[in-house]
């Protein structure tokens, strides 16, 4: 596929081709990187205002295209606001395949469904979206979704994430690679929170500490990881169930590679990967064709992501082998207390002695 292809391309894989293509957007990827730092500098010098909510408001992005885990991140900082007894909706700008009846974004179906009872709002307009939030919802925090670039309006928390296995990709800029802006932004940060940190080694971990403070960001880097909590689908099942089974996987994620390491690491055999662009807007004859490979690859089942699973759980064919999703949630290994220290200290502290 073509956007496989440039994917690649922009993550830095080798080859002449890549080569020659990535050197014929560079050019490209510096003027885009010239409007992205002319933009930042307006509003560092604050010629353009930032606006903000009536409630504090996390920000939880990256600098990268592509599947860094905002999404479990998300969730994971919504349930400790709930933990600290207060009432978080999400922000999202929404953009993404659409899923279900709702309209709601594939990502967001996910947030919706793994979080019952918390609002959220699709506004690409953020700060009109705030607004709204607090008053149709009473919310009293805000988590904002893909926020790192979006500027205008203000946050009390930024949580970049940078993802373990991929970091910057090739280094370069969009179009060239997978930088949305310049390095230097992550000194925007708060925090940064590494993913995926059990895919790489220690060693390679602490170069990519030494590569972040070389960007200029002094505060906290925390480390995490994608942990599998459960199969859904078909009656449930235990991660247990995949061990020793042959499993043929599909995904529209941006770090493909990451989930069959995850699936692998729990002991299945992949026999065969479909690999679609992220957020494809799967129909009935992609599952049909993805089915019938999956039966000829003699795969115990089909196996693929809740991000994906949303979309295509109502295409699925009634003949064999049938579809399954892993279902991941964010562990914060390395400095969750600081974490958590920040999101407790948004809210004033009440009661104690008078």
């Amino acid at each position: 596929m073509v956007q496989d292809f440039f994917l690649r391309m922009a993550r830095g894989d080798a080859g002449p081709a890549y080569a020659v293509v990535r050197g014929a957007l560079i050019p490209v990827a510096g003027l885009f990187g010239w409007a992205v730092s002319f933009r930042n500098s307006l509003y560092d010098r604050n010629i353009l205002t930032r606006q903000s909510a009536a409630v504090p408001v996390v920000s939880v992005g990256n600098l990268t295209v592509g599947g860094t885990g905002k999404t479990p991140t998300v969730a994971y900082v919504t349930r400790a606001l709930a933990g600290l007894g207060r009432r978080p909706g999400i922000l999202s700008r929404g953009y993404g395949g659409r899923a279900g009846d709702e309209g709601l974004s594939d990502e967001n179906l996910q947030l919706c469904e793994s979080l019952p009872g918390v609002p959220l709002l699709e506004d690409r307009d953020r700060v009109r979206g705030a607004i709204r939030l607090v008053a149709e919802e009473s919310v009293d925090c805000i988590v904002l979704d893909d926020g790192f670039q979006h500027r205008r309006l203000s946050r009390d928390l930024d949580i970049c994430l940078v993802d373990a296995t991929t970091p910057v990709g090739s280094g370069w800029l969009l179009p060239a690679g997978l930088l949305r802006e310049h390095l230097e932004g992550l000194s925007r940060a708060t925090v940064v929170l590494l993913t995926r940190c059990d895919l790489v080694s220690r060693e390679a971990l602490d170069a990519l500490r030494e590569r972040i403070a070389s960007w200029g960001f002094g505060g906290e880097v925390l480390t995490s990881v994608m942990r599998p909590v459960t199969i859904l689908g078909p009656g449930g099942r235990d991660l247990s169930w995949l061990r020793d089974k042959s499993v043929y996987l599909f995904s529209g994620v941006g770090n493909p590679a990451s989930f069959q390491r995850v699936v692998e690491d729990l002991g299945a055999t992949v026999c065969g990967y479909e690999v679609f662009p992220d957020h494809y807007p799967y129909d009935g004859e992609d599952m049909t064709r993805v089915s019938r490979l999956a039966g000829e690859a003699g795969a115990a089942c089909l196996l693929t992501t809740v991000k994906d699973w949303v979309k295509v759980r109502d295409l699925l064919p009634d003949a064999p082998p049938p579809c399954n999703a892993l279902d991941v949630e964010l562990s914060v290994t390395g400095g969750e207390e600081v974490l958590l220290d920040f999101l407790a200290g948004l809210f004033p502290k009440t009661g104690g002695p008078a």
